[in-house]
């Protein structure tokens, strides 16, 4: 596991457990911010989708979803295609699923 990954994985576990700290609660927005796009990827059924597919379905201009995808790639939630299209990685499935489960 990456340390992204486990830094992110560590955040969703103790999200429940420490409210009180105001960095955790900047951290865990964040992660949300991430989150929020990516469970919209995940749900799409698509296999991978460009970036005016991506602006269509988050209902975005193309420069703020370019801004977007720059993040989530930055962060590991999606990789770009040999094909220019986008997808999310393995990482970012895996955090989407645990969120789901965590928020209910």
């Amino acid at each position: 596991m990456s340390q992204k990954v486990k830094t992110i994985y560590d955040t969703i576990a103790s999200s429940r457990v420490d409210k009180d700290s105001g960095a955790k609660d900047m951290e865990l927005s964040e992660l949300e911010y991430f989150l929020k796009y990516a469970d919209i990827i995940a749900k799409s059924g698509r296999e991978s989708l460009s970036l005016e597919e991506l602006a269509s379905i988050w209902n975005k201009n193309l420069e703020e979803t370019k801004r977007i995808v720059r993040k989530l790639r930055r962060e590991g939630f999606v990789r770009r295609t040999r094909r220019g299209r986008y997808r999310l990685t393995l990482a970012g499935r895996v955090l989407v699923k645990l969120y789901e489960r965590i928020k209910r």
